[in-house]
């Protein structure tokens, strides 16, 4: 959809996401492969947004079935806290997100307030497929091949995991805040067919001004 025609219900790009971000959550899923546990997170980064979309369908007022794809790239640190077997051990590395698209599906509910609207998952997937490239896959999929001589691992499936990390969404405890003044008038517009009418003020959750 990102590189379609736009036709009547494709929706609305979001301009103001379209930059690089940085600070944002660092916990990733962890990863279980037998008695292999391998914790992930990311306590720097820089993710740029080239592309987005927002597509919306109404349930009820305020309340919408969405489609949000992004197009995107990215760079930080990755760090492995590992346990398994007779070792433990922690790991870090550079990391990559190259050039690929997301796309989650769900159901949001849209506020408004005189600064922002306020975007909130009220049912959507726990977390996101994100590809990602590190040498450090490869050291925690060595140590694994170490431990295959003690347990029954499955190192192909472990690094399969590793290479494609899921990465929460947050939930309903969470928002995504967009200032009015960083929206152009169609996006307002678009936004307000489904924002809900009978509230002045933000959701009481956590509003983040990212993706």
């Amino acid at each position: 959809m990102l590189g379609g025609t736009r036709g009547a219900d494709d929706g609305v790009e979001i301009a103001y996401l379209n930059r690089t971000w940085t600070h944002l959550e660092g916990e990733l899923n962890p990863v279980q492969e037998g008695p292999l546990s391998v914790r992930l997170r990311s306590p720097q980064q820089r993710v740029s947004v080239h592309r987005n979309r927002l597509v919306l369908a109404v349930v009820r007022p305020g309340e919408s079935d969405a489609q949000i794809e992004a197009r995107f790239e990215g760079e930080g640190q990755l760090v492995a806290d590992i346990e398994g077997g007779p070792f433990a051990t922690t790991l870090t590395d550079r990391v990559s997100a190259p050039l690929q698209s997301v796309r989650v599906q769900g159901r949001v509910r849209i506020t408004r307030d005189a600064d922002a609207y306020h975007v909130r998952f009220v049912d959507a997937p726990a977390s996101a497929p994100v590809k990602i490239q590190s040498r450090l896959v490869g050291e925690v999929v060595g140590l694994c091949e170490q431990l295959g001589g003690l347990a029954v691992v499955d190192c192909d499936r472990l690094r399969e995991s590793l290479s494609t990390v899921q990465v929460p969404l947050g939930g309903g405890d969470r928002a995504l805040r967009l200032p009015r003044e960083q929206l152009g008038a169609e996006e307002r517009a678009y936004l307000d067919r489904f924002a809900a009418r009978d509230r002045s003020a933000a959701p009481a959750s956590k509003s983040v001004p990212y993706p």
